[in-house]
């Protein structure tokens, strides 16, 4: 591995090398639309509806992106003007982002599991002039925007209806409107392609501005990922909508590459296994709270080549019974952010999933002290910071400056370091550290000691601050395993004792249940939450 990477001694830059899969010209919608051609004279199946069963060609998806672009083209949508759409993961909600590609719209999805509050926030951010919805998102959309300031339309994508049924779109378009159509022609691949929210761990998600080689230049491995098993076909099966960068990753891969994209509206943990059983599935994209559903895999999976966890990694008991249950399978995780992309893999070869094997993509990695700026050596924590071509452009009506350092790498806020093997070893984020007298502790140093205590599940810290004193009290709050009992005193007492005395557990042990810790509405633990409920401890 060592021979594959360079780094800089005097720098202290690690050079991933490889070459990241440019846009090709025209834009990524010319490229889609050009592929989508291909898939389709080969016969292809494009979708398969899990629910229902329900089957799509890929000749019928690119009829049905067309008609969408030619409607947006009625609605006077030009290059660069901004359209939403708050739906779940159906037959037609792909077709809403390939016909934004294809017109040179600009698609700024929310997620219909949000409220109308959130979502309003969302929709103010870009001020989208088309909404497009599914048929349980409609009402939260209208109250979303009920007041709003700007001029939009919601447009209803309904439940197992093909697009030619939703009213007002495709019933019109002749075969020859069909036939003739053709995609904008982007020129520079470096304007703004999609905006995406990035999930904070604290109040709203940034609007990221991802360029057209931005979002594709991850493809090529992507591409050898899932080919090297020379499948006959492709089945990856997914759950995140297009509001998250995962979810669009998927179904743009799966439509760029030709392979076919499985998809349900909800997440069903007690059906996951059985569902990639009926449809043969290959790959399974996971989020890092689809974890409980690891208790219910009971069979072989025979056609399934590998596991892929999405946006952070599975607590550690979940992740221990998937790669007991699925011994032959690789769980794959990985390192990055809406912003960068992915910048890291772990295959699942090694140990703990947080050690992170960079992706040869041309991009550079460098671990910089962030009080005052000083690039760090090998073994060493700092921040990592990130170069390559795989960033945002900037946050949507935001200064993004502060984003980029002096030396232009992008500033992570992520606490980590490079082993003497060039693997990336993610530990905290630097905004969760904790402060104790001058120094900060990262949460997840002393999470990992409690979680080695054999009845605990899950455990989170946080830092609470008396009124009088200047720094933080560590407290830890603890999930047990079912069935399990031990006191808060033990615990403190197992902890502590393998603890230093910078990290010590000053402000005890609070059990909780996990249905009752807190989250934020992209997913994450809400630490600031956590905080709160037990702030009386400290007053």
């Amino acid at each position: 591995m060592q021979n594959q990477y360079v780094f800089n001694n005097e720098t202290k830059e690690l050079h991933t090398g490889g070459v990241p899969f440019t846009c090709p010209p025209g834009g990524m919608g010319k490229a889609i639309f050009e592929n989508m051609k291909k898939h389709a004279a080969a016969g292809l199946v494009s979708q398969i509806e899990g629910e229902t069963g329900l089957e799509e060609s890929f000749e019928t998806s690119l009829n049905k992106c067309i008609k969408l672009a030619l409607y947006m083209r009625e609605q006077n949508i030009k290059p660069g003007d901004k359209i939403s759409m708050c739906s779940e993961n159906t037959l037609n909600s792909s077709a809403v982002l390939f016909a934004s590609l294809f017109t040179g719209a600009i698609l700024a999805a929310t997620d219909p599991r949000f409220s109308a509050e959130y979502t309003k926030d969302l929709l103010d951010l870009v001020e989208p002039k088309l909404i497009f919805v599914c048929e349980e998102s409609i009402d939260r959309i209208v109250n979303a925007i009920k007041n709003c300031t700007y001029k939009t339309k919601i447009v209803p994508l309904y439940k197992h209806d093909s697009m030619e049924n939703a009213p007002n779109i495709c019933s019109k378009y002749t075969t020859e409107e069909i036939e003739s159509f053709e995609p904008i022609y982007v020129k520079d691949s470096s304007t703004i392609a999609s905006i995406l929210f990035s999930s904070g761990t604290t109040g709203l998600p940034k609007a990221s501005c991802l360029s057209h080689n931005a979002l594709l230049t991850d493809f090529g491995l992507n591409y050898s990922t899932f080919t090297k098993f020379d499948l006959p076909r492709v089945r990856i099966l997914g759950f995140a909508s297009l509001f998250w960068i995962s979810g669009f990753n998927y179904i743009v891969t799966c439509f760029y590459f030709g392979f076919t994209k499985v998809m349900f509206r909800k997440f069903n943990a007690e059906t996951v296994w059985n569902t990639l059983d009926k449809y043969e599935i290959n790959f399974v994209f996971l989020s890092h709270i689809h974890g409980p559903c690891s208790q219910y895999l009971e069979h072989s999976l025979p056609h399934l080549k590998a596991v892929v966890i999405l946006s952070g990694t599975l607590p550690t008991v979940y992740h221990n019974t998937l790669k007991e249950k699925l011994k032959n399978v690789p769980i794959i995780t990985g390192y990055g952010m809406t912003e960068i992309g992915v910048v890291a893999v772990n295959n699942g070869s090694y140990d703990p999933p947080n050690l992170y094997t960079p992706r040869p993509k041309g991009s550079i990695i460098r671990i910089v002290d962030p009080g005052n700026e000083t690039p760090l050596d090998l073994n060493q924590i700092g921040e990592i910071r990130i170069k390559g071509v795989g960033q945002l452009n900037g946050y949507y009506k935001e200064d993004s400056k502060d984003c980029w350092d002096a030396q232009g790498f992008f500033k992570t806020g992520d606490l980590g370091y490079l082993n003497d093997d060039y693997r990336l070893h993610v530990v905290d984020r630097i905004k969760e550290l904790i402060k104790y007298d001058n120094y900060r502790i990262a949460p997840a140093s002393i999470e990992k000691i409690l979680k080695q205590h054999p009845a605990v599940l899950l455990a989170i810290v946080v830092g609470l601050c008396p009124v009088e004193e200047r720094h933080e009290q560590v407290l830890g709050i603890v999930v047990l395993k079912k069935g399990c009992c031990v006191s808060a005193d033990e615990l403190l007492r197992f902890a502590n004792e393998q603890l230093d005395e910078l990290h010590q557990i000053r402000a005890g042990i609070k059990f909780i249940a996990e249905n009752e810790i807190p989250y934020t509405v992209t997913g994450k633990i809400h630490r600031i939450k956590l905080r709160q409920m037990y702030e009386y401890l400290i007053l």
